[in-house]
């Protein structure tokens, strides 16, 4: 996953310059949904080696799918911070993430035991509908915000 975010991610920095950031946030819910849908796949037909193969192989798709995260997210929030107020709005976003990646984990434990296979059907379900609504909050951003920057040669 960190391997392919070190290589994917200026390649789709560059790809999204001047495109829309919500349609990128679609992408990557998408992009996530597959990847929940490959573990699926990999959990319920697969053990052992060929299982392992299999989730590294979700793993993969899932660090595409950060790489569109990442572009889009620390920048638009930067971007719609208030004067004064960005190391808040950036704080807040960073415990946001750490409380997500902590209750999540706690969640899905109790999740996996409850339906091992029915928490990869769900998270891939709301990846694709929380990418899909992001398209929804295109025309709440001020125009001048829905696009990414278009970097500027020195």
């Amino acid at each position: 996953n960190t391997l392919v975010i070190v290589i994917a991610q200026l390649p789709v920095a560059k790809w999204l310059e001047g495109r829309r950031r919500m349609a990128a946030y679609t992408v990557e819910g998408s992009i996530w949904a597959v990847a929940w849908l490959i573990v699926l796949a990999g959990g319920w037909w697969l053990t052992g080696s060929g299982a392992t193969v299999v989730f590294a192989f979700a793993l993969t798709v899932f660090g595409v799918g950060e790489c569109f995260h990442g572009t889009v997210q620390n920048a638009l929030i930067a971007d719609l911070a208030r004067p004064g107020l960005l190391g808040r709005y950036l704080a807040l976003n960073g415990f946001g993430f750490q409380l997500g990646g902590a209750a999540g984990r706690a969640a899905g434990g109790f999740a996996l035991a409850a339906i091992p296979h029915g928490l990869w059907a769900v998270a891939a379900a709301l990846s694709f509908a929380m990418g899909c609504s992001a398209l929804l909050l295109d025309r709440v951003l001020p125009e001048r915000l829905r696009r990414t920057p278009i970097a500027i040669p020195a």
